[in-house]
This record gives structure tokens, sequence and C-alpha cells, in this order.
């Protein structure tokens, strides 16, 4: 199934090669769940600290059905190209394990804990404070 991606860039030339990797990598998340509807996917450079070396920052929403993943993830480097790899990178494998989270509730693989137990007896008396249980001795 074909889902829209936006790929945008935000203070840092358009590139071609690296949109050709960001759509690649996020065709690679339909692998967790087929019930992707819309892709959008940020790369920012925000500040130009050049003697500290760049930092990126990718960041992936993904719609699917009832909610929106966001997922961020900065990255510094000497190497500018690598760096926004990097962050690429990491974006990309926070925003799988997110979507493998949802699609586990969504196919009800998760553990639900049960309710508290209540804290009354049965014959209507209270539990002394900070007991959980009362054991009664019967003869």
């Amino acid at each position: 199934m074909s889902f829209p991606i936006q790929v945008a860039f935000h203070g840092l030339d358009h590139s071609s090669a690296l949109e050709q990797k960001v759509r690649s990598a996020v065709d690679g998340l339909t692998k967790f769940t087929e019930q992707i509807q819309k892709c959008r996917v940020a790369i920012e450079m925000p500040h130009r600290h050049h003697q500290h070396g760049n930092s990126y920052t990718v960041t992936i929403q993904v719609g699917v059905p009832g909610k929106t993943i966001v997922v961020s993830e900065e990255c510094k480097g000497e190497d500018a190209y690598v760096s926004v790899e990097k962050a690429l990178h990491g974006a990309v494998e926070s925003c799988s394990r997110a979507l493998e989270d949802w699609a586990r509730i969504r196919r009800h693989e998760v553990k639900t804990h049960n309710a508290k137990p209540k804290r009354r007896e049965d014959n209507g008396d209270e539990l002394p404070a900070g007991a959980d249980v009362v054991i009664e001795m019967v003869e």
C-alpha cells in the first residue's frame, strides 16, 4: 500500500539524494504495519555552529488510524552528511519501535493489568489502614 510522504528541509538546501534516502527509509516502516496513512519528514539544521560541527534534527510524523506518532532525533558531528544520515537512521529506528508498539496494542497482544482489589471484605468491614489482606482464623 502506498501512502503520501512529504519531505521538508529547513535551514539547509534541498538534496535529491537525501530525499531519496528518506523515502526509501520511510518505505521500510510498512513492515510493521500496512495501516500508515501519511508521513511527514522534516530535516532541520537549527544552528550553524561550524566550530563544533553542524547539528541536524530529523522529525518524523506518521499518521495511523486513531493516532499520530511523532519522533525526533538530533545528531551533531563534524562531517555534515554523515551527521544528517545518523539523525535520519535514529529517527527511523525510533519510529519503527513506536509503530511496532502501536501495532501490538491494536492486535491486543499487550498484557493488561487487572483492576486493584477492593479494600472491603464480603461482610462490609473495612480493612485496617495499611493492610492489603485480612486473614480470619476459624475454629
